[in-house]
């Protein structure tokens, strides 16, 4: 008995521990202008750093300028929980310069797991290139994915060891 309550305090310390996992954000039906898409996805971990993407991964295609691959992440703006935030995403070094910004009406870190947030069209989200030229979203989303909670992996790893300790005994 003595064993399974020193688990059970282990487990549950563990879980007192546990933070929050990234987030993976993806662009829904994202549309400029001039009739040109944005598709892809990006992960933010708000629990490191309010600016931190861990990965990027968006594509644009052709219109007033050349599409491009989008692989950095940054924080364009205020990033402050509660307030509005901008976020943009820099084609790599040697790129064509294009830039992509959305402004969303809270920081990435306040969102719950399954939040839509819609791209409303105006200046607040484009597509620029290096020579400034512009596009400007006229719809689309961002969804944040409903990742499996660690505690939950938790939970079911301590019944599990729970489960084979009472067979052993």
């Amino acid at each position: 008995m003595q064993k399974v309550t020193l688990l059970l305090v282990l487990f549950f310390a563990g879980i007192a521990n546990v933070s929050a996992a990234p987030v993976l954000y993806t662009l829904n039906n994202v549309v400029f202008d001039d009739g040109s898409t944005a598709t892809g996805t990006f992960t933010h971990d708000s629990e490191v750093s309010r600016e931190n993407f861990i990965s990027v991964n968006i594509t644009t295609t052709n219109g007033v300028f050349l599409g491009d691959s989008y692989i950095l992440g940054y924080n364009s703006g205020n990033d402050t929980a509660g307030q509005s935030a901008d976020y943009g995403f820099a084609a790599p070094n040697g790129g064509n310069g294009n830039v992509f910004i959305f402004n969303l009406d809270k920081a990435l870190g306040d969102f719950t797991n399954g939040d839509t947030f819609v791209l409303e069209a105006g200046s607040n989200e484009y597509a620029r290139n290096q020579t400034k030229t512009s596009r400007y979203i006229v719809s689309g989303s961002i969804v944040s994915a409903v990742p499996v909670p660690t505690a939950v992996w938790l939970f079911g790893s301590g019944l599990s060891l729970l489960g084979w300790m009472r067979r052993k005994a």
